[in-house]
């Protein structure tokens, strides 16, 4: 990896993020947020369930809900115990952790290991839990709530954080050691489901936008650009190819690099509002 991996993903960035913010400084004009706490009754499912599935995970929820409703206050989880892991993901916001329930096999609906935040003006919103149970080398957990909704982490935190090699799979590989997990969102709606691993609304809750119906991991991906994601992909860019001090940048670098820089600004143009071009055109020049 070269410099040049570093600069072909920071245009890619720039460009992305140049045609979103029109479009969105246009949806908080004229639109009005939903609400951000979720009614069980109300979960998008993604596959069809039986009365008694669709009983069981109205009774998870209750429950759930009932033991964690004092970590709404993010200082009532620190004083319990749970300590923030890793950034803050496009999908999934930020992991708080208790370490000890974390590594204990016994699994509970009252005491799980982790709760799910989401950065909106600063400010800490419960958003859901995850449940863990490490599991060992060909071992397979027990059914939680439903069959079928463990997904597998083998990857270290740092791997598993910049997902650049994501070890995150849905049945895991059964020759090593791994964590099996299951998220929930009960706190804030997911339009892939409550037990989806991602959350793609969150993106849109963070800028204060109506969350759609469906919404694509890609159109997530990119509007996370808008609000802390520019940190996010910068870290991830860097870890892929970061830009050393050995080498020159060849006259083809260059012309590349003024092409990226014009074509950015094309990208602004055809999605700002001609107002906002006359104001801001001069710098690109």
């Amino acid at each position: 990896m070269n410099r040049l991996v570093y600069l072909h993903g920071w245009s890619i960035v720039l460009l992305v993020a140049g045609g979103l913010y029109s479009a969105a400084v246009h949806a908080q004009v004229y639109s009005h947020p939903h609400d951000s706490v979720a009614s069980p009754a109300h979960h998008h499912v993604p596959m069809a369930r039986t009365a008694a599935q669709e009983a069981r995970v109205a009774t998870f929820v209750e429950r759930a809900r009932a033991a964690t409703a004092r970590y709404h206050d993010l200082s009532a989880a620190i004083a319990a115990g749970y300590r923030l892991v890793g950034p803050d993901f496009p999908g999934m916001g930020e992991h708080w952790v208790h370490p000890r329930r974390i590594v204990q096999r016994a699994l509970s609906v009252e005491r799980p290991p982790v709760l799910s935040y989401l950065r909106v003006d600063g400010d800490p919103i419960l958003t859901g839990v995850a449940y863990a149970r490490p599991v060992q080398r060909g071992e397979t957990p027990p059914p939680f709530i439903l069959p079928g909704l463990w997904h597998f982490h083998s990857g270290s935190i740092d791997e598993e954080t910049l997902l650049l090699n994501p070890q995150s799979m849905p049945h895991g590989s059964a020759d090593q050691p791994r964590l099996a997990m299951v998220h929930a969102w009960i706190w804030m709606d997911n339009p892939a489901g409550v037990f989806a691993q991602d959350n793609w609304a969150l993106p849109f809750r963070r800028l204060g936008l109506p969350v759609p119906e469906t919404v694509p991991p890609q159109a997530g991906k990119a509007l996370f650009l808008l609000s802390d994601g520019v940190a996010y992909y910068t870290r991830l860019i860097e870890t892929a190819g970061h830009p050393s001090a050995a080498g020159a940048i060849s006259s083809a670098d260059i012309a590349w690099l003024v092409a990226q820089w014009h074509a950015l600004w094309a990208a602004l143009e055809a999605a700002v509002r001609p107002a906002l071009w006359a104001e801001i055109e001069l710098l690109a020049g």
